[in-house]
């Protein structure tokens, strides 16, 4: 394991040799992160009353280290009940995500798995969207190989069996840093 657990964001950075900034505290989530790191990256994690987890990382470079690693247990391969309640909780994960990320980075693009959960009837393709700002679209209708994309974040892609994983990124303007 190539992290170390720190104390603070100051102990990070004195262990990456940069820093990164968090805000104290993010709502709905348990309010002391836990604060990893190495010579390339620090990690934040913060975890939510209801089990799940929001890692925040920085590195070095230009090498993609989003995404979202939480696995969602299905009773077998074809439980697509499984499936849909792992979509929701990765599209809710999202939507508790917009506000803090919108605060902090105006100007962000937060990519999520395809398919939204928000209003009860969809109006589009009839209406415009009831809330286009909180469209995720998917990485792959980016255009990026999350395939490939995981492999060269040393990520599984295909996750253990009986589960589904979502893979989500975060792209902001690092002018606002």
């Amino acid at each position: 394991n190539p992290f170390t657990s720190c104390d603070s964001l100051d102990d990070a950075a004195a262990i990456a040799g940069f820093t990164m900034t968090m805000p104290d505290r993010l709502p709905n989530w348990i309010e002391e992160p836990a604060i990893r790191a190495s010579e390339t990256m620090i990690e934040v994690v913060y975890s939510g009353r209801d089990g799940q987890q929001l890692r925040l990382r920085k590195a070095v470079g230009d090498d993609d280290i989003s995404g979202d690693y939480t696995s969602y247990p299905q009773e077998d391969s074809f439980d697509y009940e499984g499936m849909r309640a792992g979509h929701r909780a990765f599209q809710q994960l999202c939507d508790r995500l917009y506000e803090p990320i919108h605060a902090r980075y105006p100007r962000f693009l937060l990519l999520s798995n395809e398919g939204c959960i928000r209003c009860p009837v969809c109006t589009y393709p009839d209406a415009p969207c009831r809330m286009p700002q909180r469209l995720f679209p998917s990485i792959e209708g980016y255009g990026i190989h999350v395939g490939k994309l995981a492999a060269l974040a040393h990520l599984p892609y295909v996750g253990r069996p009986n589960t589904v994983t979502y893979f989500g990124m975060l792209l902001h303007d690092t002018r606002q840093l």
